[in-house]
């Protein structure tokens, strides 16, 4: 038997056994991502996993959810989206929301407010294939009203195609100086060095193309979401610095959603067929606008006696994950 291709792990009857395939889940994948892929790998229905009973204040609208600590995990259905949305309408169309996300960056995690029902209507705020993005979305059409790469936002000047290969080059020529196999060899790398490095590639500025990064399928996020709604101003914080302050129109629609999307974007050497996505929601709370009392109108946060289980989990790991990287 000879398992030759990768990507799936449904083989059939008549399939050859010397060219079998065979699906690599990753270390980070959620239990319901692996399920995801053999429910549509094989067409055969399963149930999947909900974690624990905070999950019966959500609807699935879309691909599948768990609870997992403090973290809501949205599962995406095969090249498309999941969806969750809070149950009982909050009353309330202008709120303030935290949250974490630490999904992977190549696809979108997004927080949908003012909603209706079926949450095809909707602001759409959050990550999407490394940018903060704010949408109006409005049944099958999206309004982008701001749209920014991370990079500027934390303040890295963006550089031309003609830069990166610059870079690259220079990175190239500095790591073959060093390993070189005589002082002769090295020479030569360092003359060549010293000539690439006077070269002046064209900058945007000047003409050149924008370069534009593609985000590895296992790269991951770990960014704070601070959004506030307040009539027709949304203003969002990014790792507790502004970054984005846009006019909205107002709605009487309160209804609240997460929303996990799959992007063809990506790219995944080990995985080329891996086509869900997770996006990972931690430590959402969800407040009225304006509410000083700290009484939040939703959390996912544990209190008392399950936030201390969880914490000395947690340490508990941490202390096993050092003696499995050190010994």
């Amino acid at each position: 038997m000879n398992f030759n291709r990768e990507g799936y792990c449904f083989n059939q009857r008549n399939s050859s056994l010397y060219d079998l395939t065979r699906m690599q889940p990753q270390p980070y994948w959620p239990v319901n991502h692996l399920l995801m892929r053999i429910k549509y790998d094989t067409n055969r229905d399963l149930r999947f996993k909900t974690g624990d009973d905070r999950i019966r204040s959500w609807d699935i609208l879309k691909g599948a959810a768990q609870f997992k600590g403090e973290s809501l995990i949205v599962t995406s259905i095969p090249e498309k989206a999941g969806i969750v949305k809070l149950k009982g309408n909050t009353g309330r169309s202008d709120v303030d929301v935290h949250v974490w996300l630490e999904g992977n960056s190549f696809g979108d995690q997004k927080v949908l407010l003012r909603g209706n029902k079926d949450l095809t209507r909707c602001l759409a705020v959050g990550i999407s294939q490394g940018k903060l993005e704010v949408e109006e979305v409005e049944e099958s059409s999206t309004k982008k009203l701001f749209s920014e790469k991370l990079s500027v936002l934390d303040g890295q000047p963006p550089i031309s195609v003609e830069e990166d290969e610059h870079n690259v080059r220079v990175n190239e020529l500095e790591t073959l100086a060093r390993y070189a196999d005589s002082t002769a060899m090295a020479n030569e790398y360092m003359s060549r060095l010293a000539r690439v490095k006077q070269e002046k590639p064209k900058t945007i500025e000047e003409g050149g193309k924008p370069y534009e990064p593609v985000e590895s399928f296992h790269a991951r996020l770990d960014r704070t979401l601070d959004i506030s709604l307040d009539g027709s101003s949304l203003t969002v914080r990014l790792d507790g610095k502004e970054a984005a302050k846009v006019d909205v129109g107002h709605s009487e629609d309160t209804d609240i959603g997460l929303f996990a999307g799959w992007d063809s974007r990506a790219f995944s050497q080990r995985n080329l067929a891996d086509d869900v996505y997770d996006g990972v929601f931690e430590k959402l709370v969800i407040t009225n606008h304006g509410k000083t009392d700290g009484t939040p109108l939703y959390t996912t946060e544990l209190k008392g006696f399950e936030k201390w289980k969880f914490v000395i989990n947690q340490k508990w790991e941490s202390v096993l994950g050092w003696f499995l990287r050190h010994f």
